[in-house]
């Protein structure tokens, strides 16, 4: 049985960078990106690939030691088809979940 890659938790992440830079807000303004960008860049994958390789060099570490599922050991960004994007859309299935009961 293969096992996923483990990184760091988004949560750690945010607490290393509060710890080092002060509230994320601060640190996304300070950045010259939009006061919401750091915490949306930690909650999807794929929202800024050139932010997750900033706060990767925030702390120190390379992109693949937070995120290997998204980053490849050479620090290059893996292809989206790579990552497991849902198969199915949400309001759809539960549309036809309930025409069918």
């Amino acid at each position: 049985m293969t096992q996923q890659p483990q990184g760091w938790h988004r949560e750690d992440i945010k607490a290393a960078l509060v710890k080092r830079y002060g509230p994320i807000v601060h640190l996304s303004e300070t950045w010259g990106y939009d006061r919401a960008a750091i915490t949306n860049a930690l909650r999807a994958p794929q929202y800024s690939k050139t932010l997750e390789k900033r706060i990767a060099q925030a702390l120190g570490v390379t992109a693949h030691e937070l995120w290997p599922d998204r980053w490849s050991e050479d620090d290059a960004p893996l292809p989206w088809s790579t990552l497991g994007k849902p198969t199915t859309r949400g309001r759809g299935v539960s549309c036809q979940k309930s025409r069918a009961a």
